[in-house]
């Protein structure tokens, strides 16, 4: 059983003689990464990781495996950088199944499956020798808090259990939101109408709808506290009488100094407070997912109907025997209030519109100053345009007579001629227009360069021709 939900090569790293660094590796991808992430994390930011981990440890003693061995038989040996042994230890985990990864776009995420997703968890703890409260609730959390409120020089130490069980909460919801992800693949996945409501209704209605998605959805959902939860969160944090408390309590109680205290309250009050007021872009993850998995196998039972007729008509049935089968659901309360009635609850007539009164259009006189300078911003634009017109004219102002001209004997005597000058050798590169205008000419250009003399060495270019053609 537990191979169908595990890659076989899973352990396969923790097994060789770079186990030790391989733990540390995933230790810290779960602790820093993948246990508070909300979103896959991009390909770039796990390979960091990996190299700070490996630069956080004392003594890197990498021994060559097997299939490293094989590799590096023909190559030329040398000492490998700290960034060769993330790329190493990266594909390894990569090909042992630790990590799945998904192309969106140009860009590559990593993400971790539900199953791989425990198994790191209780690597986690085993090394930590704690255990994690799945079953902790919203309401165990707001009667730690409000013990750490009323009572902080006693009672201050029940915040580090609501942290816990905060964290323990969150890590399930995360749970959640990855076991749907990866039963939507494995419905996506699935080519036979059958399989894919087994799938459904074995895996997603038994095991998550109705177990977890129900308890979140129903009028005593564990988050109807959580402005109240965040209203102490605030309390405790902006209350300096609170605060010292509570570092009191934290020093009694875990025999540390006041900085490692006060940075450990810090914590806790600001990672619970993230948890509950982040918690509404996990459900709409979750919603998403849902909708999705519901629209996929809604698409099935339609495909079924048409090639096997009379399906629609039994999953009716055998939903009509689920629900006569389950207890009675409770009506929930609404929470808006019948109005009492008035004279303001009357209809009242629309009023009628007043027709719009009319008065004599005038035109406006502009200012002769305002036309003389709309004139000369137009002029202004108009020279600081180059156009192909203005270039040929520029071309046939300077050859005259001439049908041949080089580049020395042109003359330049404005901004204007600067630029048509430097736009002739480049005519047969430019866009459509340009080349239309230089196919009326003959360009050859030389390797040499030399300097126009009648611009007071201001302007380079290559030597070059110009030939009207007959």
């Amino acid at each position: 059983m537990l191979f169908e939900k595990l890659p076989e090569t899973i352990f396969q790293p923790l097994c060789g003689p770079n186990r030790l660094i391989y733990q540390n590796v995933l230790i810290a991808l779960g602790k820093n990464i993948f246990f508070d992430e909300e979103s896959a994390p991009e390909k770039d930011k796990i390979r960091r990781e990996i190299e700070e981990t490996l630069a956080r440890q004392d003594a890197l003693k990498w021994s060559e495996e097997e299939n490293e061995k094989n590799e590096n038989d023909d190559d030329d040996i040398s000492a490998p950088t700290r960034s060769e042994y993330a790329n190493r230890i990266y594909h390894r985990l990569v090909q042992a199944g630790w990590l799945e990864e998904e192309t969106e776009g140009y860009n590559t995420y990593l993400i971790m499956t539900q199953p791989v997703s425990y198994l790191l968890r209780s690597l986690n703890n085993i090394c930590q020798l704690q255990k994690e409260h799945y079953g902790g609730t919203v309401l165990s959390i707001l009667n730690n808090i409000e013990a750490a409120l009323q009572n902080p020089e006693e009672r201050g130490i029940s915040l580090q259990e609501a942290f816990r069980t905060a964290k323990s909460f969150n890590n399930h919801i995360s749970d959640m939101t990855h076991g749907l992800r990866d039963l939507q693949k494995q419905i996506v996945a699935t080519k036979k109408p059958k399989d894919i409501l087994a799938r459904f209704f074995e895996e997603f209605v038994a095991q998550i709808l109705v177990a977890d998605y129900k308890t979140l959805k129903t009028q005593n959902n564990p988050f109807r506290f959580r402005h109240k939860i965040l209203n102490i969160l605030q309390t405790l944090k902006f209350n300096p009488e609170k605060t010292k408390a509570l570092i009191l309590s934290y020093q009694k109680q875990l025999n540390i100094d006041q900085s490692q205290a006060q940075r450990i309250v810090d914590e806790h009050i600001s990672s619970i407070f993230n948890i509950f007021e982040s918690i509404d872009q996990k459900l709409e993850k979750i919603d998403d997912f849902r909708f999705r998995l519901e629209k996929r196998v809604a698409d099935t039972v339609r495909y079924m109907e048409k090639t096997s007729p009379g399906i629609e008509t039994r999953i009716t049935k055998i939903l009509e025997q689920i629900t006569g089968e389950l207890k009675t659901i409770p009506v929930l309360k609404t929470l808006a209030r019948p109005k009492p009635i008035s004279s303001k609850s009357l209809k009242s007539p629309p009023k009628r519109r007043k027709p719009p009164e009319r008065r004599i259009i005038q035109t406006k006189q502009v200012d002769p100053a305002i036309l003389a300078l709309r004139e000369q911003i137009k002029e202004y634009e108009s020279k600081r345009r180059i156009t192909p017109q203005y270039v040929k004219d520029y071309i046939e102002r300077q050859l005259g007579n001439r049908h041949t001209l080089q580049a020395q004997e042109f003359h330049i005597e404005s901004v204007q001629d600067y630029f048509a000058f430097t736009q002739i050798p480049r005519m047969p590169y430019l866009g459509r227009m340009w080349q239309k205008l230089a196919s009326q000419y003959i360009i050859e250009m030389e390797e040499e360069k030399l300097e126009i003399i009648n611009v007071q060495g201001m302007l380079e270019c290559r030597h070059f021709t110009i030939q009207r053609k007959t």
